[in-house]
């Protein structure tokens, strides 16, 4: 959080089989917290899909009494696994 880094409100995942027309299967809400949370670990299970597209919601306002207030938080995402 020094670094205005927060995880994100909502990851939306959708899901399809021809990689065009993409389903909503999954709404993940995240407590957002002002912690130290490095990593959020997101689990789902989908049925018959080839395709995956991730959206994230950022954090937003970092709130007052926290580093970097009234500023837009930053979101980093480096990896995402798929089995």
């Amino acid at each position: 959080n020094n670094s205005w880094i927060y995880i994100p409100r909502q990851i939306f995942i959708y899901t399809s089989l021809n990689g065009t027309d993409f389903e909503l299967t999954a709404i993940q809400p995240v407590v957002p917290d002002t912690t130290q949370v490095v990593m959020q670990k997101v689990e789902w299970e989908a049925k018959d899909a080839r395709y995956i597209r991730v959206r994230i919601e950022p954090f937003g306002i970092i709130p007052a009494g926290f580093p970097g207030e009234g500023n837009q938080a930053w979101l980093f995402c480096d990896e995402l696994f798929v089995e």
